[in-house]
């Protein structure tokens, strides 16, 4: 879920977001029919299907992509929901007006690709069943528990190899009267989460591998709800790799195109507004907040996502000054991420770690050596205790700016400390 999301849901709440099979109430599927049970069966992803999330990850409409190739629009309709067998120049065609190499549009698989193995199940194994899904989700809900406590590095290396095994199983094992969608719907809970791990260790190439996946699945399960956090999680993932008009298009399709609650369209308009104030529109993004707070505070519906409860007040403060760092409101923000902090639960490690990751970045950046002394003192434990890559990455480069910086001695040292701290713990690099 967003830079600075918790993950993970109350200790002992028992977590039934994915297997929801049913249509969410407030929310439409995205320009999506219903695909055939022959198709929903399919779990090894179709070129056609990699195409359509190739091109709604660039944030486009058919409309638009046939506008930048020789094809039609209905004609890439019919590629795209498996009614037309996709030819060699429909991939090269796709992949030059997505930018994007021909080899991922073929790359079917969840993070890593397939291994080795050939997927094939023993006819003698044991139906999948109603406990093997719960069992599924069970694991996801410790992964999730890893992540906010211990930070993502850890439970990313899990969840890559689980999800991995999960794909091959399901696209090859046969399975119980009446799991089909459970099964399904599981899975794409496992991807969409093994996208956020992957994103908060690092793992920036595997990201968008592990979304995509993730899409199709919940797409398969018909669950509405694990497709609209898969495509947040999506346009969060590029607005941190500074590719806001990616980020501001996937928005901008889901809130064209679904009928959203007061609390996802807010989520979206958050997107939405994060993305303005790269593309440097500070206006358009202070309007977006604005309108993202107002339906915030109309609150939550009963059919919500239970996913939704990490939308909340620190959510909000965290890309509201994220929003004020990119307009160069630089005080506003360090203000508003300081007072955040400060109601974070204890229990959130690896958020707190995060956002005092971003703050002193922001300190450092504005030269407020007092306050940079103080939040040194004050992150130093979290490194020891936090695995994220993507927070290291934000602290070293907190540090690298000190360094350039006329700093006092007592600050050049506090930041000296910290660093030997932050390479001792193990600190990783950014993989992509």
């Amino acid at each position: 879920m967003p830079v600075a999301r918790p993950r993970g849901r109350p200790a002992g709440e028992r977590v039934r977001v994915a297997c929801r099979t049913r249509r969410v109430a407030g929310t439409v599927l995205l320009s999506t029919r219903r695909l055939p049970p022959s198709t929903r069966s399919e779990f090894v992803s179709d070129l056609g299907g990699n195409l359509r999330a190739a091109r709604e990850a660039a944030g486009l409409s058919l409309s638009a992509l046939a506008g930048r190739m020789h094809f039609s629009k209905s004609l890439l309709g019919l590629l795209e929901t498996g009614k037309r067998t996709v030819a060699p120049e429909h991939v090269r065609a796709y992949a030059k007006a997505l930018d994007v190499p021909v080899e991922q549009l073929h790359d079917a698989g969840p993070p890593d690709a397939m291994d080795d193995h050939d997927g094939r199940w023993s006819a003698r194994a044991a139906p999948l069943d109603a406990e093997y899904v719960e069992c599924l989700r069970a694991r996801t809900r410790t992964l999730i528990d890893l992540e906010i406590q211990f930070g993502g590095d850890q439970p990313a290396a899990i969840a890559r190899g689980l999800f991995r095994s999960v794909h091959r199983t399901i696209g090859s094992a046969p399975r119980a009267p009446g799991v089909e969608r459970e099964l399904v719907a599981a899975a794409a809970e496992l991807g969409e989460l093994t996208g956020w791990l992957l994103y908060d260790a690092g793992e920036h190439a595997l990201v968008r591998t592990a979304n995509h996946e993730a899409l199709h699945l919940s797409r398969l399960a018909g669950d509405t709800s694990m497709e609209l956090l898969t495509l947040q999680n999506m346009s969060m993932h590029a607005v941190d790799r500074e590719r806001p008009a990616e980020s501001l298009g996937i928005a901008r399709m889901v809130l064209d195109t679904a009928r959203l609650s007061p609390r996802l369209e807010a989520l979206f308009r958050i997107r939405e507004a994060r993305a303005l104030a790269q593309l440097g529109d500070g206006s358009g993004a202070e309007r977006a907040f604005r309108h993202a707070r107002s339906l915030y505070l109309d609150g939550l519906r009963d059919d919500d996502p239970e996913w939704t409860w990490w939308i909340n007040d620190h959510e909000l403060a965290w890309h509201e000054a994220m929003i004020r760092a990119d307009t160069a409101d630089r005080g506003a923000a360090i203000d508003t991420l300081a007072t955040s902090i400060a109601s974070i639960p204890g229990r959130e490690a690896r958020r707190r770690y995060n956002d005092m990751a971003n703050l002193l970045k922001l300190q450092a950046l504005a030269a407020a050596w007092v306050d940079v002394q103080a939040t040194i003192t004050s992150i130093a434990p979290c490194v020891d205790e936090v695995r994220s890559t993507r927070t290291d990455i934000t602290v070293l480069a907190a540090l690298d700016t000190l360094g350039a910086a006329d700093a006092p001695p007592v600050v050049r040292e506090a930041a000296r400390h910290l660093g030997n701290v932050v390479a001792g713990a193990g600190s990783g690099m950014p993989a992509g």
